[in-house]
């Protein structure tokens, strides 16, 4: 089964994406730190694109800022031959 976790504050929420991914119109990306210190001894962070699932999007759109610390539970899939990730389920902690 393709299933993914991840956690991450939000760093924005879309109610519209520029190029929609066939009916996911809604996006918000999630800022993750890597496991591991860079050569600095920092954690280097990077941003994902999470497209939010029909049924998730009006509460994640109502009920989540930016900022937000957050666990997105979802899959990987390939919709027109790009790799994206599409939220199922979104807890708060």
């Amino acid at each position: 089964m393709n299933f993914i976790h991840l956690n991450g504050a939000v760093e924005n929420v879309s109610k519209a994406t520029e190029h929609g991914v066939l009916g996911y119109d809604s996006c918000m990306q999630i800022r993750m730190q890597e496991n591991f210190l860079n050569m600095q001894g920092d954690f280097n962070s990077f941003l994902i694109d999470v497209y939010l699932w029909k049924g998730a999007k009006k509460d994640v759109l109502e009920k989540i800022d930016a900022s937000t610390n957050v666990i997105v539970h979802g899959r990987i899939d390939i919709i027109a031959e790009e790799l994206v990730v599409i939220a199922e389920q979104i807890e708060v902690i």
